[in-house]
């Protein structure tokens, strides 16, 4: 329950959760669509701000499994602390931003889908950024799926875009 009332504030603000690369307020990447707390804990769900360097850099490293933890930047409200042991037990947060990062304080914090952009979406940017016609857009969507979904679907779509290219 540490995070409902924060997630609330948040909500209720209008304000965005941010994403940042490692905790570097000079470097975001992202923002959180959607944060909920369950009763395992925080569950959130983002988008990089791909064209933004650091962002594309943090997908190729997601995708590759090279970054798979979060971790969070957050104001401490209310806390039990244990003198005899050290710890402390949050029971209020304000969260400000979470981060992935290469090594997570909690290695339950983990990133658990890191998605490339949907063939929708890239058929539009095909279109509409590649000046392809609808037709060819689809034929080179339809080229990139029979790669299989072993690829990473932007190899798939620039290979499909050269072989069409070259059947020209």
């Amino acid at each position: 329950g540490a995070f409902v009332d924060g997630l609330k504030a948040l909500k209720d603000s209008g304000t965005t959760l941010k994403m940042l690369w490692s905790h570097d307020r000079y470097s975001p990447i992202g923002v959180f669509l959607d944060a909920y707390e369950d009763n395992h804990g925080l569950w959130v769900k983002g988008q990089l701000t791909l064209g933004v360097k650091q962002a594309d850099e943090t997908r190729l490293l997601m995708l590759a499994g090279a970054v798979q933890g979060m971790s969070i930047g957050a104001y401490v409200r209310q806390e039990l602390y244990d003198q005899t042991t050290g710890a402390s037990q949050y029971l209020k947060l304000d969260l400000v931003e979470i981060s992935p990062c290469v090594f997570p304080a909690n290695p339950e914090a983990t990133i658990s889908v890191a998605k490339s952009a949907t063939m929708q979406e890239l058929e539009k940017c095909l279109r509409d950024v590649g000046g392809f016609s609808i037709k060819d857009a689809k034929a080179i969507i339809a080229k990139a799926k029979s790669f299989g979904p072993q690829r990473d679907v932007v190899d798939a779509i620039k290979a499909a875009t050269a072989i069409l290219r070259s059947e020209k």
